[in-house]
């Protein structure tokens, strides 16, 4: 999948997404940071390690906001 076709559907709001997070690394990071930006719901499968637990554990530390 190009670069193109993974940003073919942004901007289009009849299209329902959401970013499921399971395991993944800097790179997850920065598809969640960006998600969130476009408000795309984000799903974090806690327990399953790396970034979806780093973001679990600091929630829980900080909070949601």
């Amino acid at each position: 999948e190009s670069k193109s076709e993974a940003n073919s559907y942004e901007g289009n709001s009849d299209i329902p997404m959401i970013l499921v997070c399971v395991n993944g690394g800097y790179n997850t990071l920065r598809h969640v940071e960006e998600s969130l930006k476009r408000n795309v719901p984000v799903l974090i499968m806690a327990g399953s390690k790396g970034a979806a637990d780093l973001i679990v554990n600091a929630m829980a530390e900080y909070g949601s906001e």
